[in-house]
């Protein structure tokens, strides 16, 4: 059995792009996976997911989502840029990374300046309002009862 082989006098390339000695180390593949997973943490605090929030409550404050967005953003910012074919998708990676990196920034700034503070009161505001309206719903149901039972003891 013959292997054709290329008419093009083409010398070989290394193709895995991401350490310089063109090899993929374990490590690589690790810290990406890390870094996706992390990431989609962010993603899910972000939605103030209560299942996430009972088990992290530290991402309730603002400060501990920010921490979290800018360890992500430096991260993000770690990931090699040997590439010089895919300059667009560096640019991007870079751009993505200090976007993050800011409102992980903003959120620990607001966090400290006790924005999350005014959320939170906010927050315990509302839990009155629903508690007072739960409250009320029972006082409307052991009235009608009552009147029930003096409607009874008339007849």
């Amino acid at each position: 059995m013959l292997i054709p082989l290329s008419f093009f006098a083409t010398h070989d390339r290394l193709i895995w792009h991401y350490t310089t000695a063109g090899v993929c180390t374990i490590f690589d593949g690790i810290f990406r996976c890390y870094a996706v997973l992390i990431a989609a943490l962010v993603v899910v605090a972000e939605t103030e997911w209560g299942f996430i929030l009972k088990f992290w409550q530290v991402l309730e404050y603002w400060v501990g989502r920010g921490m979290l967005q800018i360890f992500v953003a430096v991260m993000t910012r770690a990931f090699p840029d040997y590439s010089s074919e895919k300059r667009n998708l560096i640019f991007l990676q870079n751009l993505a990374s200090y976007m993050l990196l800011a409102c992980g920034v903003v959120y620990v700034i607001s966090g400290i300046l006790c924005l999350g503070f005014l959320k939170r009161a906010r927050q315990k505001k509302e839990i009155t309002r629903e508690q007072a309206v739960r409250d009320l719903e029972e006082l409307e149901r052991r009235r009608e009862e009552l009147e029930e039972l003096l409607i009874e003891e008339r007849g």
